[in-house]
């Protein structure tokens, strides 16, 4: 996963907090619309199309690979593997079904977050919060803050602030979560 970052000033922070805007080129979330709702496909392409979090494809599947219930005599799987996320399957990150519409499926990606701090250059990770459906516009800002405390040395903290709204712009979510080393 590839992220970069542009600093910007904290609005009213404290000393020593410093900033930065996270554009993450990985999509957060996939949308599979069914090949019978391109109008819903067209639709759902021209509400997201301003982040690059969320990818809106069109199912291109023709039918199923499996029919029925039955199983395959010689088959070693022993689950279907379709819709798990990969810490289903015992893989780092992956994606895993957070909801069903009608004619489509949301993917949302599972594991944590890798990113940078623009002032110490820490290479971190934060764990993203869950949605139940993909906001239209994420905004997520990396905060560095000094930590003195009186009989010890200067420690660093970070953290991360998340800030999702919705396509017609209602605040979905603002919260702080803390971010670790990598």
């Amino acid at each position: 996963m590839s992220d970069q970052t542009t600093p910007i000033s904290a609005p009213g922070a404290p000393p020593g907090v410093i900033a930065a805007v996270l554009l993450t080129i990985t999509p957060r979330w996939v949308i599979v619309v069914d090949q019978d709702q391109f109008h819903r496909y067209t639709e759902l392409r021209r509400s997201f199309k301003a982040t690059a979090l969320v990818e809106v494809i069109l199912d291109r599947r023709e039918t199923e690979r499996r029919r029925g219930g039955g199983s395959v005599t010689n088959d070693r799987r022993r689950d279907d593997r379709r819709g798990l996320g990969g810490a289903e399957r015992g893989e780092a990150g992956g994606y895993r079904l957070a909801h069903r519409m009608d004619g489509c499926q949301v993917y949302e990606a599972e594991g944590w977050v890798s990113a940078q701090c623009p002032e110490c250059r820490a290479l971190l990770e934060f764990e993203m919060p869950r949605f139940g459906e993909p906001p239209a516009r994420l905004e997520l800002r990396m905060i560095h803050e000094v930590v003195r405390l009186q009989h010890a040395a200067a420690s660093v903290r970070h953290s991360v602030e998340t800030q999702a709204y919705s396509a017609s712009g209602r605040e979905l979510l603002f919260c702080r979560t803390a971010a670790r080393r990598n």
